[in-house]
């Protein structure tokens, strides 16, 4: 099913944007940096949109899917397991 999907990359995005692995530990770096248990959620989603994945993106649609993206994903629900801090990445 995955690679059948391929064809149609893609999905909603009006081109394809080249996110890394990079961007994805960065992006847990400054998760990580906060001092607090919970990161300030509207200053990393402006971080991230703004200078990690947001560089890259000159569509006014694709920025509205970007901040889509961030608030889903970004969030207390996904970044802790049972309440408590998610692990590290790996290196």
């Amino acid at each position: 099913v995955v690679q059948e999907r391929r064809t149609f990359i893609p999905q909603g995005w009006s081109k394809f944007h080249e996110f890394s692995y990079a961007d994805l530990r960065s992006t847990a770096d400054i998760i990580t940096s906060f001092d607090s248990e919970v990161p300030p959620w509207e200053t990393l989603h402006g971080l991230l949109d703004n200078a990690i994945y947001g560089g890259r993106i000159d569509n006014i649609f694709d920025q509205r899917i970007l901040r889509t993206c961030l608030k889903t994903y970004y969030r207390i629900d996904n970044v802790s397991i049972g309440g408590r801090p998610a692990g590290a990445l790996p290196n």
